[in-house]
């Protein structure tokens, strides 16, 4: 992986793009505090501190307690936090139907996604891509893959989930927690799998990814 100023390789990129071998991912970075109908998605740190204060109110916190809450990396905060032991399943619901749904993203955004992509990657269990572009075939998790599908439609490939199935269903499937990430590394082959050949073999190149704590990537060696 190289680290640079986008101007060190923007021929390159262009390069690449025209053989259509430059595949987006768009992390949290891309859709945080974009508008919904009931509010606004989250960034990473604005999810975390949602979720500290939410098992502070609940559990009746110290300070002292807090702080060593929120040294603890995202995902290990989000074990605390769905566990219902320590917080509402209502309330995380709610939190979910209020800002990941219905994503209004702003005009520069929507340009980026009129791009020609082969496909596109996403961390993000939000809307904003399928709601705002025609990426609008969506390619979840667990599933066997008809590999023409990206002959046919224009797809996003949500590796951490998707919000929607979240609310719709009972088995839906996020990527938050530490288990979560776990039990991906295990039964999500599928897409790692796809992720890894397109790492190895395509051109990656990362939008709005913190990469801090992308468990899954990390155990691709993309970190």
């Amino acid at each position: 992986m190289r680290i640079q100023h986008i101007d060190k390789y923007f021929n390159e990129l262009v390069m690449h793009f025209k053989k259509q071998t430059l595949i987006p991912i768009f992390g949290a970075g891309f859709s945080s505090n974009e508008s919904t109908l009931y509010g606004s998605v989250p960034s990473g740190d604005d999810y975390k501190t949602f979720m500290i204060n939410e098992i502070v109110q609940a559990k009746k916190l110290s300070n002292k307690d807090k702080n060593e809450l929120a040294q603890l990396p995202f995902s290990q905060i989000c074990d605390v936090y769905e566990d219902n032991e320590n917080t509402n399943e209502n309330t995380r619901r709610k939190y979910i139907v209020q800002n990941f749904i219905d994503v209004n993203l702003c005009v520069e955004k929507k340009l980026l996604l009129s791009v020609k992509w082969p496909y596109v990657y996403t961390l993000n269990i939000d809307d904003s891509i399928e709601h705002n572009s025609k990426y609008n075939c969506v390619i979840l998790p667990h599933r066997e893959i008809n590999n023409k599908i990206f002959e046919e439609k224009k797809c996003v490939i949500k590796l951490h989930g998707d919000a929607n199935e979240i609310l719709k269903f009972k088995d839906g499937y996020k990527v938050f927690s530490s288990k979560e990430y776990l039990y991906s590394l295990i039964e999500n082959h599928v897409l790692l799998k796809k992720l890894q050949h397109d790492y190895i073999y395509q051109n990656i190149i990362f939008i709005g990814c913190s990469l801090n704590d992308e468990i899954d990537l990390k155990a691709l060696n993309f970190s």
